[in-house]
């Protein structure tokens, strides 16, 4: 997403931990309540400025006990070391404000704008892999939605 809009994207801060997941974690990777979950941690630059902060959560039955070095690319962690391709994601993007502990990682006033996104992306069998809550800089980012219309439902169904 970084790299779209012609900047260069790195990482400030990055840390795993195991944990036991929230109510709402285990429901969207409709795992059973109390389960435990590896927690990703990062802080997503654009150009060195941190621009990201991202919670991405995964069941630990998809990733090793000892997860290895991430790289660049979450999804591609997830094929190379998982054995997990990730076919689609279903998100929602709400204007949320930064608390203290989000505006310290980027950089910026307690209050600023963000823009708040939770994903859920799903393997090829349609079975929940990562649940993702990302808070970006309102002012950092253009999100591009391809939105279906009526006609789209119905050429599907029949």
């Amino acid at each position: 997403m970084i790299s779209e809009t012609g900047r260069t994207p790195g990482t400030s801060e990055l840390a795993w931990r195991r944990l036991r997941a929230s109510t709402d974690v285990c429901r969207h990777l409709n795992i059973p309540d109390g389960s435990e979950v590896f927690e990703l941690f990062r802080v997503r630059t654009a150009d060195g400025r941190p621009v990201t902060v991202s919670f991405d959560y995964v069941s630990t039955a998809v990733i090793p006990d000892q997860p290895a070095l991430l790289g660049p690319s979450f999804y591609s962690f997830l094929a190379d070391v998982c054995g997990v391709r990730i076919r689609y994601g279903v998100a929602e993007l709400i204007p949320a404000t930064a608390d203290a502990t989000i505006a310290a990682h980027l950089g910026t006033a307690q209050g600023a704008l963000c823009l708040l996104l939770r994903q859920v992306d799903f393997d090829e069998g349609n079975k929940p892999i990562s649940y993702s809550v990302e808070y970006h800089l309102a002012d950092a980012f253009r999100f591009e939605l391809l939105r279906s219309g009526p006609s789209a439902s119905a050429d599907a169904t029949g």
